[in-house]
């Protein structure tokens, strides 16, 4: 066995379900299709929900985007270009 093995530090990372339960789109892969949508089109302007969810995402897991659509009022979502631009100088 490894020196300090035992005395390590552990991280034990846990999720109760509650976004999930709220229909929230923080599932691994749902961050995934939104990172695609980002890097394949170019926002010049603010974006609604449709500009960001309604591309990769509506198409790759329809029944979660009917639930968000169906569960929150997406028609007041704004999402800043500009806000989006730093996401993509980051990558």
């Amino acid at each position: 066995m490894r020196k300090g093995f035992l005395f390590m530090s552990k991280i034990l990372i846990t999720g109760n379900g509650f976004d999930l339960f709220h229909h929230l789109p923080t599932k691994y892969h749902h961050f995934i299709s939104i990172m695609q949508t980002i890097e394949k089109y170019e926002f010049t302007k603010d974006l609604d929900f449709e500009n960001l969810f309604g591309k990769h995402f509506k198409d790759k897991y329809p029944v979660d985007y009917d639930s968000i659509i169906n569960n929150y009022n997406t028609v007041n979502f704004k999402f800043s270009h500009k806000k989006i631009k730093l996401i993509e100088l980051v990558i």
